[in-house]
């Protein structure tokens, strides 16, 4: 089970780690997500990777990331979501 350190009605929310590579995978892996993220609309193993390594550094340097986000009921991995600052807007 993960350690959510956000919840809300349904979903937990975590922080990514190094071993969450299969997860990472399973998303930035999918044609149909990276469709809208990547010029190409795929991500390479390595682009994958790097994606990982990237969201890990931008949680330690700016407290924030596009964190996972589990169904609480069953701990399924849904996805990834950020939340904006309403000054950032």
């Amino acid at each position: 089970m993960k350690n959510y350190f956000l919840k809300t009605a349904r979903l937990g929310f975590s922080h990514w780690q190094h071993s969450d590579l299969d997860l990472a995978f399973s998303l930035w892996g999918e044609p149909a997500v990276t469709k809208f993220i990547s010029s190409d609309g795929l991500y390479s193993n390595e682009q994958i990777k790097g994606r990982l390594i990237k969201e890990i550094q931008t949680e330690v340097l700016f407290r924030v990331q596009y964190w996972p986000a589990f169904e609480l009921e069953t701990n399924d991995f849904i996805g990834c979501c950020v939340r904006h600052r309403k000054e950032d807007l």
